[in-house]
């Protein structure tokens, strides 16, 4: 087994038991990376076993979250404008959160009362609603 699936599994099964997280293994590498091993994804909650499962199979795994099913939201802004935004709004709010080459990925607990807009024409990017 690799150690980045060890690491994977240790992490992935805190956000599981203490978060409720639905977590999702995903593709390591190749043109598929970062894709969801199997259809059906969306519907599916796997446990940690299932998770260890795949990723043993598939060495090279990762894993990812369902967003929608774990009840959050990831707010990143799609521009420099919208970083600068976010950045501002976020000052002082400790939460979940991680770099990917574009920008910032913030992780917010989604009330059910909330919609999306999907407004991308905004400098922030995307766009919630009540």
């Amino acid at each position: 087994m690799y150690n980045s699936v060890n690491a994977c599994i240790s992490a992935g099964t805190k956000y599981v038991e203490a978060l409720d997280w639905w977590l999702v293994p995903v593709h390591g590498i190749g043109k598929k990376a970062k894709s969801p091993i199997y259809k059906g994804w969306p519907d599916v909650k796997p446990g940690i076993d299932h998770l260890q499962a795949c990723l043993d199979f598939h060495g090279d795994a990762g894993i990812g979250i369902n967003l929608g099913g774990s009840g959050l939201l990831d707010l990143e802004g799609d521009s420099e404008e919208g970083e600068a935004i976010l950045t501002d709004l976020c000052i002082g709010i400790d939460f979940p959160r991680y770099k990917s080459s574009k920008s910032i990925h913030r992780l917010f607990q989604v009330p059910d009362s909330v919609g999306h807009l999907g407004n991308r024409s905004r400098p922030g990017g995307d766009f919630w609603r009540n």
